[in-house]
Order: structure tokens, then sequence, then C-alpha cells
């Protein structure tokens, strides 16, 4: 009987390893969402920004600026994706 109990506290405390587990993974999915709807909000600004025929054209130095910004985020996005 006193085995049982062990055996029962020895399983308990491996289950809770594995919720702590699984909780700490949903948080990072979380983040990681989060993270991504950033991304993808901010590539959609820039191109936006860059692609609107309505606005004045930008000069070469902000379409670099621009671009590079772009290429940052796309960067991020593909880092995201990847883990």
């Amino acid at each position: 009987m006193e085995n049982t109990f062990h055996t029962l506290a020895e399983q308990a405390g491996k289950l809770q390893q594995e919720l702590q587990a699984i909780a700490d993974n949903q948080t990072r999915v979380g983040y990681n969402l989060s993270s991504l709807q950033e991304c993808a909000a901010e590539i959609q600004r820039l191109v936006n920004l860059v692609g609107n025929d309505r606005t004045a054209a930008l000069s070469s130095k902000d379409v670099r600026k621009v671009m590079a910004e772009l290429q940052d985020r796309a960067d991020q996005l593909q880092e995201l994706v990847g883990q």
C-alpha cells in the first residue's frame, strides 16, 4: 500500500512537470502569434507606403530606408516561422 502511494506521488510529480512544460509552450506560442501579427501588419504598412500611388513619391533615400525595414521584418518573420 505504501509503495502505491509513492508511485502515485512520483506520477503526480511527473504530471505536474509535463503540465508546466505544456503551459510554457502555450505561452511561447502566444508570444509568437503576437509577433507574427505585428510583423505582418508592419510589412503591410511598409508595402502600402512604397506602393501607394496616391501619396507623393518617396525619395530614393526613403525608399532604401523603407526597403531595409521591410527586409528586417521579413527576416524576423522567417525566424518566428522557423521556430
